[in-house]
């Protein structure tokens, strides 16, 4: 009867057994697996990334915790328990927010008539009303826009020009965006994000 992984039993022979040996080396580098050493700290981490990951998919509502429950196994009466820890993460995710309006906005007013041109399908963005949010898609259309620039022959612009004004101060799961194009003369490197206004 098979109890323990048997990744883990190789781990746990090469680490009891003389390391010089080629065998055992193989067993601990190649096959075994080493056992997973629970630190809050990496559990904290894990909750806000998971927490991160629901906000980069437009739900903002949505919320991670998690619960760590301690587990005592005796396989052996000649044996000491082994402590382990079992965790459950509990995730809500609430409803997903959705496109509701497109806004442009031009710092450089000379730009603004490109927007217009049907040829250039500057105004067909990656993402249309009622798509839920997601950072992905900002990225897309950032990339999207750029190429479209360089391809125009402002061999300047780069993604730094494109910023995304997200507001979810709506009635409602929705958010509109403001696509930013910044000024092409502006030579002093700016610091600017996106902007999320909720």
């Amino acid at each position: 009867l098979c109890l323990i992984s048997f990744n883990l039993r190789g781990w746990n022979y090469a680490e009891t057994h003389r390391k010089d040996k080629k065998f055992n080396e193989f067993l601990r580098l190649k096959v075994g697996e080493a056992p997973v050493i629970f630190e809050p700290i990496l559990l904290n981490k894990s909750v806000t990334q998971l927490n991160q990951l629901l906000e980069n998919n437009g739900y903002f509502e949505g919320t991670v915790t998690a619960d760590t429950i301690p587990v005592q196994r005796k396989l052996f009466k000649s044996r000491p328990r082994k402590k382990k820890v079992k965790v459950e993460y509990h995730i809500q995710t609430g409803k997903a927010y959705r496109l509701k309006r497109i806004n442009y906005s031009f710092e450089d007013l000379t730009l603004k008539t490109l927007l217009n041109d049907e040829s250039i399908q500057l105004n067909k963005p990656a993402f249309a009303p009622r798509d839920r949010f997601q950072v992905d898609l900002f990225d897309k259309e950032r990339s999207r826009i750029t190429d479209i620039m360089k391809n125009l022959g402002y061999f300047t612009f780069d993604q730094t020009h494109i910023l995304f004004d997200v507001d979810t101060n709506l009635t409602g799961e929705f958010f509109n965006v403001s696509i930013r194009f910044r000024n092409l003369r502006e030579q002093v490197k700016i610091n600017d994000r996106d902007t999320l206004i909720h």
